[in-house]
């Protein structure tokens, strides 16, 4: 009698695979955040700590076109497709984000450290971590209030990182500051901003899984 060969069974893609690579997206980018908080404590040798945040957008991207190509396949409501769409761009762009503080730390020649940008990284991971976890939650479908507890966690890190920016222009009114100090402050400010920018994509990423819950969880 014949044997008749096993066909392996092969999930058909559905709208988790999109929030499974959504998630680690999201673990990418708090990667990405986590080599620059390196980079701060490693200001002369930049140069490899920079290699690191290529290769990882570089992984990134690759997985960004996954998404692009999977939404359509497994997503029909056009507002979970804007959704998850969103999401990705937001992340993408705090990896920007980062990428952009990081090479001007190089560029700049920046002399360490900068308690500010340590917060904002802090700030950053934090929210990151919130993100993955809120994703990874409504991939499962279940816990909507632990869920909504993350994403507002994630909102508010961005007011906590606008709050450290205010915090530190007050304060450096107020200090007297010789002239190489503020030059050198105004060459962190640069640094500053971006990270600033990241939180604030990072909202909008938090935002745009808030839409998701309201249709998913």
């Amino acid at each position: 009698m014949a044997t008749v060969p096993v066909v392996p069974v092969v999930p058909f893609p559905s709208i988790d695979h999109a929030l499974d690579l959504c998630a680690r997206h999201a673990r990418y980018v708090g990667e990405g955040a986590a080599i620059l908080r390196a980079g701060l404590g490693r200001l002369d040798a930049l140069d490899s700590e920079i290699n690191r945040l290529n290769e990882l957008e570089r992984q990134a991207d690759q997985l960004i076109e996954q998404v692009v190509t999977l939404v359509p396949r497994v997503v029909t409501l056009p507002s979970e497709r804007a959704a998850i769409v969103t999401l990705t761009h937001g992340l993408d762009d705090v990896l920007d984000d980062l990428d952009a503080g990081l090479t001007r730390m190089l560029l700049l020649r920046l002399q360490g450290p900068s308690p500010l940008a340590a917060a904002l990284v802090g700030v950053l991971i934090r929210q990151l971590e919130a993100i993955e976890r809120a994703l990874g939650l409504l991939r499962v479908r279940r816990e909507r209030a632990a869920i909504q507890m993350h994403l507002t966690t994630a909102r508010s890190l961005a007011a906590e990182a606008d709050g450290l920016l205010v915090e530190a222009l007050a304060g450096l009114r107020a200090d007297a500051l010789d002239l190489p100090q503020i030059v050198e402050w105004l060459k962190w400010t640069e640094v500053h901003r971006a990270l600033g920018t990241a939180a604030r994509h990072g909202r909008d990423a938090a935002q745009a899984v808030e839409a998701l819950v309201a249709r998913l969880a």
